[in-house]
């Protein structure tokens, strides 16, 4: 009887096996785009002599065949529910083995400018500025480097490098430099959340760079770097960390996503327009959209069932005095579209602001008839924040640096811009990709 059984548990098991193998294989279940991730899934691979010998070919089969596997996203998602019910996972950390540089807090700050050079024959080198965007790796969404998840929150983390810090500064005041006398620059580096919602033991245990140091490191450098250049318009910063600090229990920030809230970035945008001079509607006077459901980038990469429980609310703020806004896309096209789309045709609801990422966008409010003028250089966290200035600027233009091509003097000069905002959270400023952006939109050296 014992024999018997052990048979039959065999024969079960691999009937189950056989089962899942031919379901793996039925092209009509495997999805083609996942939802939870926002990505084209692998597809299946051409057959060439060469990837066959190799071993390319069916290593790729492989990827495919895993990657589009019929109910992935259930699979991986009850995966996430029996970890759950064993007590396997109460909190999860993925990030860098080692830890952020330590933050200096007496660094010298040395302005180096780098001329026409001759060589060994004797003739100049060319140092001009290619007329191509560099050669940059396929940019493919958010990269989380590390991140910490407890309960029903996750935070994504930051490790602090000098010398990237150093090179976003450098940045910002080169920008200035070939706007000096012709529009003011101003600098935002956005702390992130765990700054104010992660227990101080863990962000030590972890490693992660303590924000509010990491962003008066950068906005030091940013002064020095303006004396050493006698910038007749120094580049102005604004520092929002105490602002932030004291509304966080406001929800500021997304809970599921890397990115902030929308009511996070009207805060920081009174802390800008303030030192502008420019007056703002206060948040009761703007139309509210309440969007259900939303499940961010950290989810997308932890597939945890606390997150996936408990997703965000996207609280949007459509402006007062103007609801549209024109985006020109990758390819060159230019349409008319809400500023805020309450009825995003996508999974990923934070395209609710300003459509998403695109090069260039442009809004006109015309209840304001005084010629004022900002640039805003963004990357996504700058998608929610672009709305709170359509109601203090006739016009307001915005470039995400990680796409536009064009230089930074151009668009000024053409639109006669007079203010610019750089606006990052502090990833950005320690990321190779974004950082070789801006240092190509700005044209640097």
């Amino acid at each position: 009887m014992k024999s018997f059984f052990t048979w039959l548990k065999i024969i079960l098991f691999s009937l189950f096996m056989v089962c899942c193998c031919v379901i793996g294989f039925i092209g009509a279940l495997r999805p083609e785009y996942s939802d939870r991730e926002q990505r084209n899934l692998t597809e299946f691979p051409s057959f060439t002599i060469d990837g066959f010998l190799s071993g390319d070919y069916t290593s790729k089969i492989s990827l495919w065949y895993s990657d589009t596997f019929p109910f992935r996203e259930d699979l991986i998602l009850a995966n996430s529910y029996i970890q759950q019910i064993h007590g396997l996972k109460t909190e999860l950390f993925s990030g860098n083995n080692n830890t952020g540089e330590e933050i200096p807090t007496d660094d010298e700050f040395i302005w180096v400018t780098e001329p026409i050079t001759e060589d060994n024959s004797g003739e100049e080198q060319n140092t001009e500025q290619p007329t191509e965007p560099p050669t940059l790796p396929e940019y493919t969404g958010q990269v989380i480097e590390g991140y910490y998840v407890k309960g029903d929150t996750a935070y994504e983390l930051f490790y602090f490098k000098k010398e990237s810090a150093q090179r976003y500064a450098k940045a910002i005041v080169t920008a200035a430099q070939k706007l000096d006398g012709i529009a003011q620059v101003y600098n935002m580096v956005v702390p992130m959340p765990y700054a104010y919602g992660m227990d101080k033991n863990d962000q030590n245990k972890f490693g992660a760079s303590n924000c509010e140091s990491a962003i008066n490191y950068i906005y030091k450098a940013i002064s020095s770097f303006n004396t050493q250049t006698n910038l007749q318009l120094p580049v102005k910063t604004v520092n929002i960390n105490k602002t932030m600090e004291e509304h966080f229990d406001e929800y500021l920030y997304f809970r599921t996503d890397h990115h902030w809230t929308a009511t996070g970035a009207y805060y920081a945008s009174r802390v800008f327009l303030d030192r502008e001079g420019k007056s703002y509607p206060s948040l009761d006077e703007y139309n509210m959209y309440t969007l259900e459901g939303f499940r961010g980038s950290l989810y997308r990469h932890t597939a945890d069932v606390n997150l996936y429980n408990n997703p965000d609310t996207i609280y949007a703020y459509e402006p007062v005095g103007v609801k549209t806004v024109d985006i020109t896309d990758r390819d060159g096209v230019t349409g008319t579209y809400p500023i805020i789309n309450p009825n995003p045709q996508s999974s990923n609801l934070y395209i609710c602001f300003m459509e998403g990422d695109f090069p260039y966008y442009e809004i006109h409010n015309p209840n304001i008839t005084d010629g004022s003028s900002i640039l805003l250089v963004k990357e996504s966290y700058g998608n929610c924040f672009a709305p709170f200035l359509a109601d203090s600027y006739e016009y307001v233009y915005v470039i995400d640096y990680r796409f536009y091509n064009n230089s930074l003097t151009e668009i000024v000069s053409e639109k006669d811009i007079q203010t610019v905002l750089f606006l990052n959270y502090l990833v950005p400023t320690a990321t190779d990709y974004n950082l070789r952006c801006l240092e190509y939109l700005i044209r640097v050296n």
